[in-house]
């Protein structure tokens, strides 16, 4: 499961940025309808494509003037790694796709280790 994490972006959304990604997936990343949605700032829709080829994600601009850093030039193993958005407007974001552990199996970790006095 992949996170979108922008910065300063109210992240109580539910999971409107967390999707399962199988290989040969691809998301939209942008405003709008996007897969991924950066609500923060008036952001176009589709500015970029994550695609997961079963081993790596890759974050491939579609729109480059919204990324100075980077322009057309494709992301490989993005995860993890902070990318600069500009937005219309000139709004400087940083965004980061995240790899999201399943809360149950936190959940069940968590659990599992708590030890009650007197049982075995």
């Amino acid at each position: 499961m992949l996170n979108l994490f922008v910065a300063d972006q109210n992240t109580a959304i539910g999971r409107r940025n967390i999707h399962s990604v199988k290989p040969g997936y691809t998301f939209t990343i942008g405003g709008g309808k996007s897969d991924f949605l950066i609500f923060l700032v008036p952001i176009p829709y589709n500015i970029a494509d994550i695609s997961y080829d079963g081993k790596s994600c890759t974050l491939t601009p579609r729109k480059p003037e919204h990324f100075p850093d980077i322009g057309s030039n494709p992301v490989h193993d993005c995860i993890g790694k902070d990318i600069r958005i500009i937005s219309d407007g000139h709004h400087e974001l940083q965004i980061r796709v995240e790899r999201l552990k399943d809360p149950l199996v936190t959940l069940k970790r968590l659990l599992n280790s708590i030890s009650v006095p007197g049982k075995k």
